[in-house]
């Protein structure tokens, strides 16, 4: 069997809406209410789930209690005040929302043993009893939880035994030892480089509790195998953002396209100068002092000239920078906007076709600056001849986002070798893959991708597709 990670991530919410209360209780009043959470549980195995309350006692779902109710209870019995009490916009973070969890072999065979469950949201798993080991483990993570932040703090320890996956949700109130809210206190947040030592901490710490269970730390991410649950609350403001971005990435690509501009006048005006000072000194013996002078003047502008290149060269930089982090910011939205909607084999399809258009748009770059390089030096006459041979060349390519390439290139990339042979030989390609040919243990799916696509364009080019 591979090995099992643990799964762990901490949300901070500057308030507890009610809906993720009924998710998490679940509590919903017909089949259409909450139908976002509701697809994703199966309604016979509700009675698996349970709770944890003082001392590790587990109990069932205490669903006439809300989070938020218990969270105003909670503060009210311990006479501590609500930072974001009558606030029309909350702007303090005064919940921590834990979630554990690991590899879906583990936690299902915790949960349900060898019980012979049928996976499905609409299957009718009524006889299904739960193991005592997630109890076990659960109890384990929640006296965890209290030694870290104290029983006080935590509102509520919910399992969740009807999903394809089990897992525990944690809700903690980051109070301090004197009685007030202080997320930087209890989370040790007083910057980003300390609140990630602090979380990657954390995790550690939880792996000595989960490894007992067969679970592993995983490589230092926020997630190893998940992702977060993404609400329309977070999509609003993804939206929101990426437009704002959109609106900066238009106006400075209008600043970078005049100062590029600019920069290219100024490159044309530096060299009709030195051609005039070549062709000025060579007839300086000819011509009197009057001739000197207007050589001195023409060196005198083309080092202003100079000047003004390495301005504009400057300021081109600048805004190829700000343009690189608005494109890089924008493509971290992507995931929340799109990503959720594909599956891995449509992912590494968007994912391949990404990477062939941009060795399609690296190529034509080259391409169009070596041509660019060449004609400049050339005369007029030589030059149209020149432009007239370039365009046969530079249009005698491969097509790189050929269907064919990228259709067997996707397949190769998700180990469907003998799909993607059946493929090329229906579409009279020829592909031969090598013995042993598989992703490397180390190898990242940038390399692992590039290979793939060498492999399927051979095949295409090797069968005369031009």
């Amino acid at each position: 069997m591979d090995i099992q990670y643990q799964v762990f991530d901490v949300k901070a919410l500057k308030k507890f809406e009610l809906k993720r209360s009924n998710e998490i209780l679940r509590v919903s009043k017909n089949n259409q209410a909450n139908k976002e959470w509701r697809d994703k549980c199966n309604p016979t195995q509700d009675r698996l789930n349970f709770e944890i309350i003082g001392h590790g006692v587990i109990i069932p779902l205490n669903k006439k209690m809300s989070i938020p109710c218990r969270i105003r209870e909670n503060l009210k019995k311990r006479n501590v005040m609500n930072p974001n009490l009558h606030k029309e916009s909350p702007d303090r973070r005064i919940v921590a929302l834990f979630e554990f969890s690991g590899s879906k072999e583990t936690m299902r065979k915790m949960a349900y043993g060898t019980q012979p469950i049928k996976w499905g949201y609409d299957e009718d798993n009524s006889f299904v009893k739960r193991e005592g080991l997630i109890e076990m483990w659960a109890v384990d993570i929640y006296r965890f939880m209290v030694n870290k932040y104290g029983e006080d703090n935590i509102v509520a320890f919910v399992v969740h035994c009807d999903e394809h996956t089990p897992d525990a949700h944690c809700i903690v109130l980051p109070v301090s030892s004197i009685g007030k809210f202080s997320w930087n206190w209890v989370f040790s947040g007083r910057n980003k480089r300390e609140y990630r030592d602090y979380m990657y901490q954390l995790n550690d710490e939880i792996a000595e509790v989960n490894r007992q269970y067969g679970l592993e730390r995983g490589k230092r991410k926020p997630l190893h195998g998940g992702r977060p649950v993404i609400t329309e609350y977070d999509k609003e403001v993804a939206v929101k953002e990426v437009a704002q971005l959109n609106e900066q990435k238009k106006a400075l690509d209008n600043e970078y396209n005049g100062l590029l501009y600019r920069y290219h006048q100024t490159e044309i005006k530096i060299k009709s100068l030195n051609t005039m000072i070549g062709n000025l000194e060579k007839r300086i013996g000819d011509y009197d002092e009057d001739l000197q002078i207007k050589i001195n003047e023409k060196k005198q502008s083309l080092e202003k000239a100079e000047e003004e290149l390495k301005k504009e060269e400057a300021l081109l930089s600048e805004k190829e920078k700000s343009l690189r982090i608005i494109n890089n910011t924008i493509k971290d939205y992507d995931w929340i906007l799109n990503g959720e909607n594909l599956s891995p084999d449509d992912k590494t399809l968007r994912d391949m076709k990404a990477f062939i258009f941009n060795e399609r748009i690296k190529d034509a770059k080259t391409r169009a600056e070596a041509r660019r390089r060449f004609l400049a030096f050339l005369p007029d006459d030589k030059r149209k001849l020149c432009k007239k041979t370039f365009q046969l060349l530079l249009d005698d390519s491969v097509d790189f986002l050929d269907e064919n390439i990228i259709t067997i290139a996707s397949l190769l990339f998700n180990g469907y070798n003998e799909y993607a042979v059946q493929y090329a030989k229906r579409h009279e390609k020829t592909l031969h893959i090598p013995d042993n040919w598989q992703c490397g243990i180390d190898e990242s799916n940038e390399s692992w991708r590039e290979r793939c696509f060498m492999l399927a364009m051979e095949a295409v080019t090797r069968s005369g597709k031009r």
